[in-house]
């Protein structure tokens, strides 16, 4: 089975954190298979921030998480966190300093995607943050969805 080549070689670990793969520093993690690689400058109008980034804070937030999706989180899950920019959170931006948050910073949600928003030093938005286009991740579930429709154990080996 191809998957093997994924799941059981150490080289495709999962990342130590869900952050990881939305941070610049750790954006080429071990679990990124396949990514898009970005840099301010140069692919800026192809960017997933460009587009996802809240509108109040430089983007154009034209894609905005529902309510029904931060609920499907259950209570006490960090990728919430990770992912969803919530009126209250504290944004750091740098030079500029922090600043709270909130609906009016969104289109129409009131939530925005915080997993491809980044920011410069200078408080800027960032568009050189990668897309992991396929990650270990998919790997591991695509094996255990095959061997539960198989009427196998869904293990990862």
């Amino acid at each position: 089975m191809p998957a093997k080549k994924i799941t059981t070689n150490a080289a495709y670990k999962l990342a130590n954190n869900f952050n990881d793969l939305f941070t610049l520093a750790t954006e080429n993690n071990p679990e990124v298979l396949y990514g898009l690689q970005y840099e301010s400058g140069w692919t800026t109008d192809d960017s997933p921030g460009m587009v996802s980034h809240p509108q109040g804070l430089g983007g154009w937030g034209f894609h905005e998480p529902i309510q029904d999706l931060v609920d499907e989180f259950e209570a006490g899950d960090p990728r919430l966190a990770y992912s969803i920019f919530r009126p209250g959170d504290i944004v750091d931006l740098g030079a500029k300093g922090q600043v709270v948050f909130s609906q009016t910073d969104t289109r129409i949600t009131g939530y925005a995607f915080r997993k491809y928003s980044n920011f410069t030093a200078d408080g800027d938005m960032n568009q050189s943050l990668n897309a992991a286009w396929l990650r270990s991740a998919d790997v591991f579930l695509l094996v255990a969805e095959a061997k539960i429709r198989s009427n196998k154990m869904a293990m990862p080996n």
